[in-house]
């Protein structure tokens, strides 16, 4: 969640980080609930002070001043019983609606509202040319026994394969590589739980702004994970790390589960853009002060395992609109 200190007593350095990503429209009603919000907690610890003070005066008052000292605060008392709930649903509606606020853009993240102005930062090996017409994935790896993404239509809807034959020894065989070397680079490898309670989505920034992207399990009030980072980031919760414990570095490997619900009509075939995928992440705890450097240590690694791979790709930085 947003800092709601920074919300209230800096607007303007919200408005205009938000500026950056085209606009939030919910911002200006947070901001004033949050105004609410203090103003009323400010006044309920007034009271509150007031009360102590009352309270105190009982025990010090003559007897014959007692029953007004009495009287003065019950009437303290009664009026904190009015204003408490008042106040307790005042955090919960202001906790519940900051919380669809998206981070702050970072400086160094270019100006742009769409995908087509995201700043190429360098390109990295050299795209293969063929002397023939090459097949889409899709025609190549059914042709080769890769994938079946028929039969997983039949069974389970749309944007769901079955892995076959060789498909299944190649993905194994490449989550064995990554997992090999990010464990000789400090990453301990970790399969965590695909199903986590709300709490765990709402920790990792994925409710309840994106709700409609995850499966729920209504019975067990579970969610499906779109990633492995939402139960490994709540592998450590009620926990305090020490500065010399970090970085905690995790290489989770699990099934993940997105609803794809804003890509209607877009790659509905093939391996781009199904409901369920195996994804080894890369997670690290690190000391604020080092998150960049960690950052650094985390792309690093990505682009040594397409280097690797001999797989020639593009660094991109996105621009504050396509952030999410």
């Amino acid at each position: 969640m947003i800092d709601l200190k920074l919300l209230r007593d800096q607007p303007d350095v919200v408005r205009a980080s938000y500026a950056r990503k085209g606009g939030v429209p919910e911002l200006d009603s947070v901001i004033a609930l949050a105004r609410r919000h203090k103003e009323k907690l400010a006044e309920v610890e007034t009271l509150r002070a007031e009360q102590n003070r009352a309270s105190k005066a009982i025990g010090k008052a003559v007897p014959d001043e007692r029953q007004t000292a009495i009287a003065e605060a019950k009437k303290l008392s009664d009026r904190l019983k009015e204003m408490d709930p008042e106040l307790d649903q005042l955090s919960l509606e202001l906790e519940r609606k900051a919380a669809i606020l998206p981070n702050l853009v970072h400086e160094q993240v270019p100006d742009g509202t769409t995908e087509e102005e995201n700043v190429v930062e360098r390109f990295v090996g050299d795209k293969p040319s063929f002397d023939f017409v090459p097949k889409e994935h899709v025609e190549l790896g059914e042709t080769l026994g890769i994938f079946d993404g028929d039969r997983g239509a039949r069974t389970s809807g749309s944007r769901f394969v079955y892995l076959t034959g060789k498909g299944v020894i190649l993905e194994l065989a490449l989550v064995r590589f990554v997992v090999d070397l990010l464990l000789e680079r400090g990453f301990t490898p970790v399969v965590p739980p695909v199903l986590v309670r709300e709490k765990a989505m709402y920790g990792t920034g994925f409710l309840p702004a994106e709700e409609q992207e995850y499966y729920r399990i209504e019975r067990d009030d579970l969610y499906l994970v779109g990633t492995s980072e939402v139960a490994i980031a709540s592998m450590h919760a009620e926990e305090i790390l020490r500065s010399d414990q970090l970085p905690v570095r995790y290489a989770g490997f699990s099934s993940c589960f997105r609803r794809e619900a804003g890509s209607y009509g877009k790659d509905t075939k093939g391996l781009i853009r199904v409901h369920q995928f195996d994804k080894v992440e890369q997670f690290s705890f690190a000391h604020p002060d080092e998150s960049w450097s960690e950052y650094e240590v985390i792309r690093k690694n990505q682009e040594d395992i397409l280097q690797a791979l001999e797989i020639p790709y593009q660094v991109l930085v996105m621009c504050a609109g396509d952030l999410g």
